[in-house]
């Protein structure tokens, strides 16, 4: 589906003649904070789904600010960050391949004491800048997930979940329907089948059969060590 599809979905479940009542702007609004809501859905089962990556030569730092590049006025809005999901190591700048995982730390308290406990440079994001426990003298991948950059009052692509779109309405339908006061239970009911349906899809991933198998993934700390 693509925007004006998912516009005229919800135009449909309101059953609304009076155009005022939901103007086109509150349908914009709403069908943005409802794709936040679907967005976290589909993270919640799987993150990669909307993941993107940027690599950056060695910082040969503690500090690497990402404004500009990820985050700030200037960060391109199409890549925009979200949230970091991981940071890999490379083993080249420009074009390396990934080698291992570095540790995140939950605070800059706890960053200090990865550093003090085992010896591994560990990162925090603070505000804009990525903070580490020791100098990185690495080049290194950023995989994370941007902000949502869709024109929800354009008739544009949304994403490649298109089959699911109309979760995204139902979502919206909720906004209308404290708007309005009201309640629809065969609507409520129809949502709830839906995101049962997202989930059983993403569970069973895009990967063709990959989630058949058990892979084991404990191999101790995937980071590297100064």
């Amino acid at each position: 589906m693509l925007v004006a599809d998912v516009r005229t979905y919800v135009r449909s479940l309101c059953d609304e003649a009076d155009v005022s009542y939901l103007t086109p702007d509150e349908l914009t609004v709403m069908l943005q904070v409802a794709y936040n809501q679907f967005r976290r859905l589909v993270m919640k089962y799987d993150t990669s789904f909307y993941e993107l990556t940027m690599d950056f030569t060695a910082p040969n730092s503690q500090n690497l600010s990402l404004n500009g590049t990820l985050l700030g006025a200037a960060a391109p809005a199409a890549t925009r960050l979200e949230k970091i999901v991981r940071i890999m190591v490379l083993d080249a700048f420009p074009n390396g391949t990934p080698t291992s995982i570095l540790p995140p730390a939950v605070s800059i308290e706890d960053l200090l004491n990865k550093r003090a406990a085992y010896g591994l440079v560990s990162w925090f994001l603070q505000n804009q800048i990525l903070r580490f426990s020791a100098i990185c003298s690495v080049p290194i991948q950023v995989q994370y997930v941007a902000q949502p950059n869709v024109d929800w009052s354009a008739g544009t692509y949304i994403d490649d979940l298109g089959e699911f779109h109309d979760i995204i309405a139902l979502l919206a339908i909720n906004k209308f329907k404290i708007k309005d006061v009201s309640q629809n239970l065969l609507q409520s009911q129809e949502l709830s089948d839906r995101i049962q349906d997202l989930k059983r899809y993403l569970s069973d991933g895009r990967n063709g059969q990959a989630s058949d198998y058990v892979t084991s993934t404990d191999t101790g700390y995937d980071s590297w060590f100064m």
